[in-house]
């Protein structure tokens, strides 16, 4: 009996030991175990993505997308993101600052005055968002949506470029000439979004004056080359730049009205008077003969 008891403590105190050993290899000799944590470069990428919002400033949206693709890419190239991850948060960045973007643009446009920097910064903004690439270099970041967005800001600035120009380049060279740019200012001036722009709208609006005085400098210039007879033989000034002024203001009598609204009489009477004049001083230095202009 005693021997039996001796041989359960002598058991009972190698388990101890035993369990002992074992209990120091798994915590103080084997390497401890790195608990399982979230991957920290997404976090970053993902608190970046829920800062976009339409209460920020332009500028700090501008600043979130431009932090958010930059930092994306260095991870990608550091090994930090595969490239399907890199390439969902690029993604995912363009589709939640396009919109923000959208209604920066249609606030500027809703405006009765348009910065020509605030013009500028969205067409730079643009140029930006198309020159984002995913991760295979070639492929763009946009969406379908997101392009069409785009084109639809591009469109407006394309149209507003064009007004400007037309408003501050106004001339007269043919009658076609005058009715196709007076056409296209009333059709600038009644666009949704440039009809907003007053200075715009009023500058367009004058383009059919501003052509009809231009067309009335026109006649002036051309009816004062019949005053330079010396310069032509008397072949052309008869038969070529006589009947050509003559044309120049047939034309402007056949559509001044349906161009302009009204007709200048004066200035046209005073314009045939002069051209008669000059013909009759050609006429009578060549062979005292009454020419056709006013016939």
């Amino acid at each position: 009996m005693k021997t039996t008891i001796k041989i359960l403590i002598l058991i009972a105190g190698i388990a101890a030991c035993v369990g002992g050993v074992m209990y120091y290899a798994k915590t103080k000799v084997a390497p401890p175990e790195v608990p399982a944590t979230c991957n920290q470069y997404r976090q970053h990428l993902n608190q970046l993505l829920s800062a976009f919002s339409t209460t920020n400033t332009t500028t700090t949206n501008d600043s979130i997308l431009s932090a958010a693709v930059v930092a994306t890419n260095i991870f990608h190239r550091e090994g930090k993101l595969t490239a399907p991850e890199a390439d969902t948060f690029l993604v995912s960045f363009v589709n939640a600052y396009t919109p923000l973007f959208r209604q920066q643009a249609q606030s500027q446009f809703k405006q009765s005055a348009w910065p020509a920097q605030n013009i500028q910064h969205l067409s730079e903004q643009i140029a930006m968002l198309r020159r984002i690439r995913l991760t295979d270099g070639t492929s763009s970041a946009l969406t379908r949506t997101a392009v069409n967005d785009l084109e639809q800001i591009s469109r407006t600035i394309a149209l507003y470029n064009e007004a400007n120009s037309l408003c501050h380049n106004v001339y007269f060279s043919t009658i076609a000439q005058a009715r196709r740019d007076i056409g296209r200012a009333n059709t600038l001036m009644n666009d949704p979004w440039l009809s907003h722009n007053i200075a715009l709208k009023n500058s367009l609006d004058s383009v059919r004056s501003q052509i009809h005085q231009k067309h009335i400098a026109y006649l002036k210039r051309r009816v004062e080359e019949l005053a330079n007879y010396s310069q032509y033989s008397d072949y052309y000034y008869e038969n070529t730049l006589t009947p050509e002024v003559q044309k120049t203001l047939d034309e402007y009598d056949d559509n001044a009205e349906s161009l302009y609204g009204l007709k200048k009489e004066e200035d046209i009477s005073n314009l045939l008077d002069r051209a008669i004049d000059l013909y009759k001083k050609w006429a009578e230095r060549r062979t005292g003969q009454k020419g056709p202009i006013g016939n």
